[in-house]
């Protein structure tokens, strides 16, 4: 999925990522992927609720932390 971004093709990396998921549910990478994705597509609403599901998911990892860190800060420059 990711080779989509680097075409600018959000769109479909966005589905490419969503099936991997659909796929993959509990797959960590791809929570993080399309968090990240929707992080640089500036759709705060939806990294964050991936970003919760992945701290709840694995609360022993700091991704999750981290991810809605980086979301928190993305409103303040705006």
């Amino acid at each position: 999925g990711m080779w989509y971004q680097f075409k600018g093709e959000k769109g479909e990396a966005e589905k490419a990522l969503k099936r991997a998921l659909t796929l993959e549910p509990e797959n960590p990478d791809f929570i993080y992927a399309l968090a990240d994705h929707y992080i640089k597509s500036n759709k705060r609403e939806q990294a964050r609720q991936l970003a919760q599901q992945f701290k709840d998911r694995y609360p022993s990892s700091p991704i999750g932390q981290n991810l809605l860190d980086m979301i928190n800060r993305m409103g303040k420059y705006r």
